[in-house]
């Protein structure tokens, strides 16, 4: 039936939900063949990944060390554990951006920043885990060209790379939460160490160094910048002190600051 005569048009003024679910359904189709073809983890990328999160993981057993005493068997036992912990948080961290990149017809790729990481093992073992250092890497965003043709702004803009930049450090708070809500209900140490790493990587990546996501956070946009920045340092601490609502003491400091700062960025910025 052909879309210009008068039974199809018939069709869909009585039946407009079957249009919409034939554009839903398609637009659902070409997002899965853009995941499909473009989320992958090249090799250079699974190695660095692979690396920080041996590394991330001692880091985060060393800070665990300091309050419980172990023996062979626990120690090896507690580093399995923590190994899961960061594979599936650092897992979330890079996947992430990398599906929203997509749809935005970029690619994003994972560059692990191994001496930086190295620096945080050796700190955090001579601290005995006091200063846990985390430094996971940076997220390179590149522009599909034959996807990005045809757009108002074809290029690379500020508003998209901030958008994907910022939800690694935004998903890692996220599962903090959620983590947190189990450990509340379980009391597991588990749960413990998975909601301060992931509060920690939110932190430790946002912190404005070359090789890492927040410096280009800071060159896109730096008022969302340093409020994003804000946010996850005192949700970090909150976080380590054991406060279940840390999320929402988190917001209302931001809120407080945004208050504070509000006559000067309307005087500086118009906002």
């Amino acid at each position: 039936m052909r879309a210009g005569c008068p039974t199809y048009r018939f069709f869909h003024l009585i039946y407009p939900h079957n249009l919409k679910r034939s554009i839903t359904i398609r637009v659902f189709m070409a997002s899965g063949r853009l995941v499909q073809r473009y989320f992958h983890f090249d090799q250079k990328e699974r190695k660095d990944f692979f690396i920080t999160s041996i590394i991330l993981s001692l880091i985060l057993f060393f800070f665990v060390w300091r309050t419980t005493d172990y023996d062979l068997v626990s120690a090896l036992a507690s580093y399995f554990q923590f190994f899961i912990i960061v594979i599936g948080s650092l897992f979330l961290f890079v996947a992430v951006p990398k599906w929203f990149a997509i749809h935005r017809h970029y690619t994003a790729q994972y560059q692990g920043w191994l001496m930086a990481s190295l620096i945080g093992f050796v700190v955090s073992f001579t601290t005995y885990g006091f200063v846990p250092l985390l430094f996971p890497g940076l997220i390179e965003i590149q522009r599909i060209d034959r996807l990005r043709h045809g757009k108002v702004f074809p290029g690379e803009n500020r508003y998209d790379i901030f958008t994907i930049l910022s939800l690694a450090p935004i998903t890692s708070i996220f599962l903090s939460i959620i983590l947190q809500f189990f450990f509340q209900l379980t009391d597991l140490p588990f749960f413990y160490a998975g909601m301060v790493f992931s509060a920690a990587l939110a932190f430790f990546s946002l912190l404005p160094f070359s090789k890492n996501i927040g410096a280009h956070l800071f060159y896109t946009n730096k008022t969302n910048y340093f409020f994003l920045l804000f946010f996850s340092f005192s949700f970090f601490i909150f976080t380590i002190a054991g406060l279940f609502f840390s999320a929402v003491f988190a917001t209302i400091l931001t809120g407080i600051l945004w208050l504070l700062s509000k006559k000067h960025l309307k005087k500086q910025y118009g906002v």
